[in-house]
């Protein structure tokens, strides 16, 4: 069964979605609004391991909420993660606030490449240039896409400030939710060791030069 977490007080008249590209700090944001006192809705069915100790905060019946808006509303004063691309999937005309979360592309494929190792599993058939080119492209059209929605506001995080910075990236948050959320139990929660993929600023500026070329969708 889904967790339910007691509402805020007041309730919020909107649904809080926290977004992001897979590997890019969604989990840790769901945490963070769960230490704050933010009711969410996620079930247990991908445990944590050593890829997210403290857990994915996943839903698997997600799809059913976005088969229209009366199931959508439901979630209204909640928080719920919707990854990137599927997020730009919600019903129309459904009030909105999206925690999206970006990190370097050529971060989130580290870490995507770390974590089907530690998993076993094969990595991707194509390279990481043409990876980052291909989703730099697909989060350049759906941010846009997101922005021409009257009913939708987002706020963009890096995933790296809010390591860095966890005090600003709370009042940053609560402030665009209108939320009163316990801001130090948001910051202390934050876990910088976990921070285990990093390139250099020069291994970034190489990747994301290369893909200015355009890049082509991914075979995984």
């Amino acid at each position: 069964m889904p967790h339910d977490l007691p509402a805020c007080r007041p309730a919020l008249p909107f649904v809080t979605i926290v977004s992001g590209l897979p590997r890019s700090g969604t989990s840790l944001m769901m945490q963070m609004l769960r230490a704050g006192g933010m009711s969410m809705v996620y079930d247990e069915q991908r445990q944590a391991d050593l890829n997210n100790p403290q857990g994915y905060f996943e839903s698997a019946c997600l799809p059913g909420f976005f088969a229209g808006p009366v199931p959508f509303k439901s979630l209204q004063g909640r928080a719920v993660k919707v990854v990137f691309p599927l997020v730009l999937q919600i019903p129309e005309n459904c009030p909105v606030r999206i925690l999206f979360m970006q990190r370097d592309l050529a971060e989130i494929l580290l870490s995507q490449r770390n974590m089907l190792h530690r998993l076993g599993l094969p990595g991707a058939l194509v390279s990481d240039t043409q990876m980052a080119a291909y989703w730099a492209r697909e989060l350049k059209t759906g941010l846009r896409k997101l922005e021409q929605r009257s009913h939708i506001s987002f706020l963009e995080l890096t995933f790296r400030e809010v390591l860095n910075e966890p005090r600003r990236a709370a009042e940053m948050v609560c402030q665009f939710l209108t939320a009163e959320l316990d801001q130090g139990q948001m910051a202390s929660i934050v876990d910088a060791s976990l921070y285990r993929s990093q390139i250099s600023a020069q291994e970034s500026v190489l990747i994301h030069a290369k893909t200015k070329n355009g890049g082509h969708p991914p075979v995984v």
